[in-house]
């Protein structure tokens, strides 16, 4: 499970709880509107560029994922892109599984990389054997390699980054 720094833990309860009191259905651009109200949403992503990043992916993205990108191609927040726009994901899920420089890693096919911090560290969901995509989010850090769970979904993920990176840049 992931870790929330005691020090940002009653602004995450907040956040979260703003979020869970909202009324239903709760949109993800409504979403993002409370967790980081000066972020930049994107226009809805085409259904041909999300069926072009399955294929050159070979392999279909989670439900969750593909909501998002349909209301918006991405999320701009301050010098990184908690959920980048669908070429981008695309883009890097190859670029990390052939890159010659990062041959010296543990691999990254168990992974679905969709966002970043702007400091070279990048959010996935987990990939299982049988080829399932997972709902949990993971951390992949650059600098060493881990990969640690950080939340337990994308609305949770959306929450935990917003305490954790956006409210610290846009102060």
């Amino acid at each position: 499970m992931h870790f929330i720094p005691e020090d940002l833990n009653d602004a995450y309860m907040s956040l979260r709880m703003q979020i869970c009191d909202a009324p239903k259905p709760l949109s993800w651009v409504q979403h993002i509107k409370i967790c980081m109200p000066e972020a930049k949403l994107m226009p809805p992503a085409k259904e041909t560029d999300i069926q072009a990043a399955e294929l050159s992916l070979g392999m279909e993205l989670p439900g969750v994922l593909k909501e998002f990108l349909r209301e918006s191609n991405g999320l701009d927040a301050l010098y990184s892109h908690p959920v980048c726009p669908v070429s981008r994901i695309a883009e890097m899920n190859r670029e990390y599984r052939t890159a010659e420089h990062l041959a010296d890693r543990m691999p990254f096919d168990h992974l679905l990389f969709f966002g970043d911090t702007g400091n070279g560290d990048d959010f996935a969901f987990p990939i299982y054997r049988n080829g399932e995509v997972g709902s949990a989010v993971f951390m992949w850090e650059h600098e060493t390699d881990c990969r640690q769970e950080y939340a337990i979904g994308l609305s949770d993920f959306l929450i935990h980054y917003a305490v954790q990176y956006y409210s610290l840049r846009s102060k």
